[in-house]
């Protein structure tokens, strides 16, 4: 028994031992987030050691920018969900900072959407549509924003849309101002640059 436990030690390589330490911290973690996160921390420590292949670094950056991209993506919902549950509280937001939001997010549209980065475009039209228009929208609704400003800002929204998707077809050589959405959705053309 001794010998053949001397010779486990002997052949025990990295993933064993991350295996072994792994279950060791199942037994600790208190949340779905401590698991997770023992398990991210893990893999990178083995990525940093080089232990890892090509493709599970990919897969690995893959969730990570994605985990991003959802949490980033909640943030309005919560503040939709505030205004409706509470309108007094739309008063406290200023108009200026929804228009940021939905600025920044806007300038990074085009070039998601050229680069076909299928992640970066839903997260930047999320910014657009849901922390901008959406928030604006709900302002409006309660009297909190002029009417002049939010004719103005949608419209503009709308133009800087049609413009986006118009430029992109023509970049690529498109029959349709939808078709650089259909690529972007399906993956069919990928941006080597």
């Amino acid at each position: 028994m001794v010998s053949n436990l001397l010779k486990m030690l002997h052949n025990h390589t990295t993933v064993d031992i991350f295996v072994d330490q792994l279950s060791k911290q199942l037994h600790l973690a208190t949340s779905p987030s401590d698991f997770y996160g023992s398990i991210m921390v893990s893999l990178v420590v083995l990525a940093r050691m080089g232990k890892l292949s090509e493709k599970v670094l990919l897969y690995m950056g893959g969730v990570s920018a994605w985990t991003a991209t959802l949490l980033f993506m909640w943030g309005p919902i919560a503040q939709m969900w505030t205004n409706y549950v509470n309108p007094a509280n739309i008063k406290g937001l200023s108009s200026q900072t929804v228009l940021l939001a939905m600025i920044g997010n806007g300038l990074l549209l085009p070039r998601a959407l050229f680069v076909r980065d299928f992640m970066w475009f839903t997260g930047s039209s999320w910014g657009c549509s849901l922390a901008g228009e959406g928030i604006l929208i709900s302002m409006y609704i309660n009297g909190c924003v002029s009417s002049a400003l939010f004719w103005v800002v949608s419209a503009g929204y709308v133009s800087w849309i049609g413009g986006m998707l118009h430029k992109d077809k023509r970049a690529y050589k498109l029959p349709s101002i939808f078709s650089p959405l259909r690529e972007l959705v399906s993956g069919s053309r990928q941006y080597h640059g």
